[in-house]
């Protein structure tokens, strides 16, 4: 999902929250929204306003939204033992958000799990 890139003239209605803009826009850049997240929040605080900062805030949202998504899929198959399923959406969900600890725990948990199953002979067919 590529994203369009601000304009680097837009108003951020306050010098301080300059830099933070110039932060979150790395992060999003580097897919990591966790990164992004706490940059927009301080450029905010710091009194951003105008076209790049909601830009910003709207492309942050869409991405964390489809992370999301992805996350919940990937635990509804961890907990029906469709764990190809559950490394496949977490891993989905680890590369739209680098920061993101949780999609990197359940697609570990998911590989570990599965070959544990397939060791003791338990392949099944939710394994997709």
């Amino acid at each position: 999902m590529a994203a369009m890139a601000p304009p680097e003239h837009a108003q951020t209605g306050n010098g301080a929250a300059s830099p933070e803009l110039a932060a979150a826009r790395s992060d999003l850049e580097e897919n990591n929204l966790t990164g992004a997240h706490a940059a927009l929040n301080r450029a905010l605080n710091a009194g951003a306003s105008g076209n790049e900062a909601l830009a910003l805030r709207e492309d942050l949202r869409s991405r964390e939204q489809a992370r999301d998504a992805a996350l919940n899929t990937a635990r509804a198959c961890l907990e029906r033992h469709a764990y190809k399923c559950a490394w496949h959406n977490a891993g989905d969900a680890a590369s739209m958000d680098a920061g993101s600890t949780e999609a990197t725990a359940i697609e570990q948990r998911a590989r570990t799990d599965w070959s544990e199953s397939q060791a003791a002979g338990q392949g099944s067919d939710n394994d997709q």
